[in-house]
């Protein structure tokens, strides 16, 4: 009799652990252009498990460019990117009912540096020189090309502006001569500039929707529960390293692990000044973007705000 109740609560038990694996939420995939801190809100909630302790299941998906995320969100192969609000205007030319509903993000990604004892002083002195950028078609192209128009350079005439790549290969290009100057973001940023062997030309500091939570209205319609609750952790991860920005320094030395203590720290500060406070996305910096997509080409005619942005999920998170 004992064995039979025995069996029976075994049965019992397992029965409900399945049924708990069955009614668990699936895992929202999300799409993050790695190797740079402009997403550094949603790497900290990553990296220290705070989607898990709060229940959200995330699976991290790194691309190497926005323009490979993005076409990983048009085919459905993750659910959220966290990526520049350019993408958001590309997906919607191209048919894709995408809107952002947060930003993580209104500023550009990235610096131009050139080394300390280069003869190019600012912007206008690059004219015939070469320029190294992460990627084509990305950010940090999107920026370079905003700032070079602004002292009247063009650039495809007057500029050479090459792919190289982040972190080692650009450090590789600028030491060697091969490029003038280089488009780099946090944390290589402080890393580059902190023993004095390369300056800063330009800076670009204008509002810049540079990381919106993208995603399909569709899947949003069928998942609605847990993109609020995924805003709500982004929320709560803002106010907390706001507080405190030491507290971000382990959870982002795990994707940056050769950047010291005091430089991630250095590099955490200056990513703060460009995160919204409240995540809504920042109409100015949306106007910046559409402006620079119009003078490339890439729109034929502005996408209202409203067509593009749904912030009815920041009000309604908990």
């Amino acid at each position: 009799m004992i064995r039979c109740v025995a069996f029976a609560l075994l049965v019992l038990g397992l029965t409900s652990v399945a049924a708990a694996r069955q009614t668990s939420p699936p895992a929202i995939r999300v799409a993050l252009v790695c190797g740079a801190m402009t997403p550094m809100i949603a790497q900290v909630a990553m990296n220290d498990r705070s989607f898990d302790r709060a229940g959200v299941r995330v699976d991290k998906y790194c691309f190497g460019s926005g323009a490979t995320a993005a076409q990983a969100l048009a085919r459905k192969d993750v659910d959220v990117f966290i990526g520049s609000y350019e993408h958001v205007l590309g997906l919607r030319v191209r048919g894709f009912d995408v809107k952002a509903y947060a930003e993580i993000f209104n500023g550009g990604c990235c610096t131009l540096i050139a080394k300390r004892r280069s003869p190019v002083r600012d912007l206008a002195g690059l004219g015939g020189r070469v320029v190294g950028i992460s990627g084509k078609a990305g950010l940090s192209h999107t920026v370079l090309v905003q700032a070079l128009e602004s002292v009247h350079l063009r650039p495809d005439r007057d500029v050479t502006i090459i792919g190289v790549g982040q972190g080692t290969p650009l450090y590789a290009a600028l030491e060697s001569g091969q490029v003038a100057a280089g488009m780099v973001p946090e944390p290589m940023l402080s890393a580059f500039l902190a023993d004095g062997a390369y300056k800063v030309l330009y800076a670009f500091n204008k509002p810049f929707a540079g990381n919106v939570v993208m995603a399909n209205t569709s899947w949003v319609r069928a998942h609605g529960d847990g993109m609020r609750r995924l805003i709500y952790v982004l929320l709560k991860e803002t106010a907390r390293v706001r507080s405190d920005p030491a507290i971000a320094i382990p959870p982002m030395s795990k994707d940056f692990p050769n950047i010291g203590p005091r430089i991630m720290l250095q590099a955490i500060m200056h990513e703060l000044l460009f995160v919204p406070k409240d995540l809504k996305v920042q109409q100015d910096g949306v106007q910046t973007v559409s402006r620079i997509e119009l003078q490339l080409g890439e729109l034929k005619a502005p996408i209202p705000f409203s067509q593009c942005v749904d912030d009815t999920l920041i009000a309604n998170t908990r």
